[in-house]
């Protein structure tokens, strides 16, 4: 069985995208921030829920040791951060990415 990663999978298009994939035969390994809240996402047969903040370095190598050595066969990145970060409210010219536009 094919295994696909959809972050960002407790809400909107990723939640639609890991009923598709888990209907079509795929497991799934769905994340959300707040995994206990993905209430929906967690209903879903062939579907292990995963904590993972996109955001967060630590969130991401706890998530990348949990899943081992275990073969991937789709990584579909649908996280998304809402807003400006703290980051880019402290530039003194435009940032992108949370790094510095260089001139």
């Amino acid at each position: 069985m094919a295994t696909a990663i959809i972050t960002g999978a407790n809400r909107g298009l990723g939640l639609e995208m890991a009923k598709q994939y888990a209907a079509n035969g795929w497991h799934v390994i769905g994340t959300a921030r707040e995994p206990e809240n993905a209430t929906e996402l967690q209903a879903i047969d062939n579907v292990k829920v995963m904590q993972l903040d996109a955001a967060d370095d630590a969130s991401v190598k706890s998530f990348a040791q949990q899943l081992g050595g275990q073969p991937i066969d789709l990584f579909i990145n649908n996280a998304g951060i809402f807003g400006p970060s703290e980051f880019d409210r402290q530039c003194d010219r435009p940032c992108q990415t949370g790094k510095r536009l260089e001139e």
